[in-house]
């Protein structure tokens, strides 16, 4: 199975620490025999965050991927590609319950939090699994994007973030969303963020 990996890049930056733990969890995959495709190297990172993530699934179903493995450069998760794996058969996507900013002793975006992977009405994207045949057979019309933020009127706030937005857009399409506790995220508090080419 060929399984796509993306880091949404934050102006052209990335935090290279992090994406480096986010690989060594990636690499449980190629230990079982899967493949690999790093969607970074396939998208200029200039674009929004929720463009970014738009233009990863088209990029990724492109490359023959059929799944997308997506990580924030501030969160890193152990084991969460290989629990995700698992949580996503039959779903178009799963994901991890993601520590808010403040590392282990940081509150979480979901409570009460699942023990086992459950479906749910919205899940974060931070660390986020998508089955893209599943979403290809949801059949979205094409000018509703699968990721986009809302703000409020003065564009102050976000309203829904780019999970929400997806999650809405899947369940309304017949979509499964699925969400587990089993996977241990960390959210870094700052960023030490690096070049995405590796310049400083």
């Amino acid at each position: 199975m060929r399984i796509g990996y993306f880091t949404p890049t934050s102006d052209g930056f990335i935090d290279v620490r992090n994406r480096g733990r986010s690989w060594r969890d990636v690499a449980w995959a190629t230990g079982e025999g899967h493949e690999i495709e790093d969607i970074n190297a396939l998208l200029a990172p200039s674009s929004s965050v929720e463009q970014q993530r738009n233009v990863a699934v088209s990029r990724a179903a492109g490359a023959g991927c059929e799944l997308l493995y997506m990580v924030d450069s501030d969160v890193w998760a152990e084991g969460g590609l290989q629990c995700l794996f698992d949580a996503v058969r039959g779903a178009s996507a799963a994901g991890a319950v993601v520590r808010v900013r403040g590392g282990k002793d940081g509150k979480l975006n979901v409570s009460p939090v699942p023990r086992e992977a459950m479906a749910v009405s919205w899940v974060s994207a931070a660390c986020l699994l998508v089955d893209l045949h599943a979403l290809a057979n949801l059949q979205k019309p094409r000018d509703i994007p699968w990721f986009k933020r809302l703000y409020n009127d003065a564009w102050t706030h976000v309203t829904a973030d780019e999970g929400a937005w997806f999650s809405r857009v899947v369940a309304q399409r017949g979509g499964i969303i699925r969400a587990t506790g089993e996977v241990m995220t960390h959210h870094r508090d700052q960023i030490a963020l690096s070049y995405a080419d590796g310049q400083r």
